[in-house]
């Protein structure tokens, strides 16, 4: 049994559409975030009932608190676990294309972060659920809309999508004065830089083991490759919540490469690095209790 993820748009509606004939059963997430967020339901209730298909819908009458995106993801890949339970799914399916490829690999280029890997992955694992985008490498979203066109599929259109609202949105909205081909030169790069990247971090992988295994000697950290992203792993292996820009790695490296620095360097408010007895540790602290 597949599990797919419909939310009413063109990308979902065609995944709909594609797997119609296959065993599955549709989950739908109605954030109530919309004037007409009710039509986007409706869509979907009326293709599932056209086609005998089973639906399971979750409607949100909640506020988000903070960041909208994340506290909306949560919710859903939490409902979405419930069903594939339920039904004892194999994979959950997800209507992404080559433009949600593009726009994500872009947003993670801007950060100044070290990613792994540029965009997202056609597989993955998330919530103990086998997530699976079948069109990620396949398809454009005009070309979706085409398609949708030609086979009369009906699909909501949110028109959030199309302001400036969220940093993907300006993102898309560039993307959208693009021509076609001059997309498929961004998106071969960032294929490219993907299996460099690959290569390179399994290169990374193996220093940064090697380094753990010597209990982060500072002498041993002077003698290696791939300082920087050697140092990402290490931050996110030991800790969480911690934000990592290119010149915090950067001054990481020069704290645990300089004979001398400081002897300490703050993470966060709860974390910081130490140098002692030639080795790199880590000190905990909790704030003080206010009586």
């Amino acid at each position: 049994m597949k599990l797919l993820a419909v939310s009413g748009g063109p990308d979902s509606m065609f995944l709909l559409n594609w797997y119609k004939k296959k065993k599955i059963v549709v989950a739908h997430v109605n954030y109530n975030k919309r004037k007409d967020s009710k039509n986007d339901e409706n869509i979907v209730k009326n293709f599932c009932k056209k086609n005998n298909i089973k639906l399971e819908t979750l409607v949100v009458n909640e506020e988000s608190s903070g960041n909208f995106q994340a506290w909306a993801r949560e919710i859903r890949y939490s409902f979405f676990k419930k069903i594939y339970d339920k039904y004892n799914c194999d994979e959950l399916l997800m209507g992404h294309h080559k433009d949600d490829f593009l726009e994500t690999a872009i947003m993670q280029q801007q950060s100044g972060r070290f990613p792994r890997y540029f965009g997202i992955k056609k597989r993955n694992f998330i919530n103990e659920m086998n997530i699976y985008r079948p069109f990620l490498f396949l398809y454009w979203k005009s070309e979706i809309l085409k398609s949708l066109s030609g086979d009369g599929i009906s699909y909501a259109i949110d028109s959030t999508n199309s302001k400036p609202i969220f940093e993907r949105n300006k993102i898309r909205i560039e993307l959208n004065k693009k021509t076609k081909k001059e997309k498929n030169d961004i998106f071969k790069w960032f294929k490219m830089s993907n299996k460099i990247l690959v290569k390179k971090f399994k290169k990374v992988d193996f220093i940064y083991k090697r380094w753990k295994h010597s209990e982060y000697k500072i002498r041993n950290f002077r003698e290696i490759k791939f300082k920087e992203e050697v140092i990402y792993e290490f931050i996110n292996d030991n800790f969480q919540n911690v934000n990592l820009s290119s010149k915090k790695i950067e001054n990481i490296v020069l704290f645990i490469d300089s004979p001398n620095g400081g002897k300490s360097f703050k993470l966060n408010d709860k974390h910081s690095l130490i140098k002692e007895n030639g080795l790199v540790k880590f000190v905990h602290f909790e704030p003080p209790k206010i009586i």
